[in-house]
Parts: structure tokens; C-alpha cells; sequence
């Protein structure tokens, strides 16, 4: 009870500090449901799971800012259990299984963390090596069975390496690598976002995904003076 008691105080202070996200991702659940090009019912769904999820992988961002790691990897395990739930959908739903592959290595890390800073034990297993063989094998299979699209390509992978970096317990590095993946994530997204919509064939997880990495990078760069100003104090 107390360690919920300390998550919801941290997503009302979250809440009340940086409202603008609620704004982003409202402006930009308005716009997708006035082009109705698909399900609405499909739309609203995806999208408050959607915003669960990101909302969780922000606070971990906030916690891990504030130096609350514990808080922080209950609030990745969360996210990530969220992420499955979209990712399964995409599988059973619309065929697509890029998403499922990465959510591998994203529950793997987001464990690794909340063993790591809840129990003090580090699943040394889990590290940067084992991550990155495990999302070479992902991304050859992607590229050489799936696409021949070069934004694809792009966006998976950025999320490759942030799950490469979220591997890492050294915040200070674990956060410049992601912020910078995270950005060529969403140059990815956006880009698949705007040519499904011009070829009449954009899927529902796929703006979920969009707004996800959206919402979550637009943060990241608001927290970036905290770490900038900690990286001259070292």
C-alpha cells in the first residue's frame, strides 16, 4: 500500500506538471478520429491503452530523473505490460509482428530493472551483449522477410537501441542514448504514420504507436536541462 500510494503521488505531480501532454495527445486523437479512415471504437481503444502506457514510460523517466529507480521500474514493468497487450493486438488483428519482437526485449529490460533496484539483484544475463544479439536476430528477420521500406527500417531500429540502452543501470548514459534513439523513432513512426494515410491503408496501432513515441520523446527533451546540468557537475 505505501509503494502505491508513492506511485500515485508521483502521477499527480507528474499530472499537474506537465499537463501538456494530455493536450498533445488529445489534439492529436482529434485529428486522427475527424479523418475517419478507420474504426473509431478500434481508435479509442488502442488510443487510452496507448496512453496508459506512455504515461507509465514517462514516469519512469520522471522517477529515474528524480532518482527514484525503485518507483521508476514498477512503472516500466507496467508500461511494458501495456505494450504487450498493444502488441499482441497488432499480431492477432492486423498481422504484424515487429511489434511483439520488440516487446521481447522490452519486458526483458523493464524485469532486469525492477530486480536490479527493488531486490539488489542484477540479471547479469540480461546486459547490453545478450539485448543486442537478441535484436540483431529481430532486425534481420524484419528486414530480409518483411520490408523493403526504408522508414520501417528506421523506426525499428531506433527501438531496437533504446532497448539496448534501457539494459544499461548507468542513468546518465541510459538516458542521452535513449533520447536520441527515441528521436530517430519518431522521425520512423511519423514518416510510416504519413504514407499509410496517402496510400488508404493507416491501421489503428499504427497511430497508436506514433502518439506513443511522440508524447514520450516530447518529454524526454523537457527533462534534458536536468541531465545537461548534472553531466557538468561531474
Amino acid at each position: 500500500m505505501p509503494m502505491l500510494q508513492k506511485l500515485l503521488q508521483q502521477f499527480k505531480i507528474f499530472s499537474h506538471e506537465n499537463w501538456w501532454i494530455y493536450v498533445l495527445l488529445m489534439l492529436a486523437v482529434s485529428v486522427v478520429l475527424y479523418t475517419g479512415k478507420w474504426n473509431i471504437y478500434e481508435v479509442i481503444a488502442i488510443f487510452f491503452l496507448n496512453l496508459s502506457g506512455a504515461m507509465c514510460n514517462m514516469l519512469m523517466m520522471s522517477s529515474y530523473k528524480d532518482k527514484r529507480f525503485v518507483e521508476g521500474s514498477i512503472f516500466i514493468v507496467m508500461a511494458n505490460v501495456l505494450y504487450t497487450f498493444l502488441s499482441l493486438y497488432a499480431w492477432l488483428h492486423d498481422g504484424d509482428l515487429q511489434y511483439i519482437f520488440w516487446q521481447t526485449s522490452f519486458l526483458l529490460t523493464g524485469f532486469k530493472a525492477l530486480f536490479y533496484y527493488m531486490y539488489n539483484i542484477n540479471i547479469r544475463v540480461i546486459n547490453f551483449v545478450s539485448i543486442l544479439i537478441l535484436n540483431s536476430i529481430v532486425m534481420f528477420a524484419l528486414i530480409f522477410h518483411v520490408w523493403i521500406w526504408f522508414w520501417p527500417i528506421v523506426q525499428s531500429f531506433g527501438i531496437a537501441c533504446i532497448t539496448l540502452w534501457l539494459s544499461l543501470t548507468h542513468d546518465m548514459k541510459r538516458y542521452f542514448f535513449i533520447l536520441i534513439w527515441n528521436t530517430l523513432v519518431v522521425l520512423g513512426t511519423s514518416s510510416i504514420l504519413v504514407l499509410d494515410y496517402m496510400q488508404g491503408s493507416i491501421l489503428g496501432v499504427t497511430v497508436a504507436y506514433a502518439l506513443l513515441w511522440l508524447s514520450i520523446c516530447s518529454y524526454n527533451y523537457k527533462i534534458l536541462p536536468v541531465y545537461i546540468s548534472r553531466y557538468k557537475n561531474i
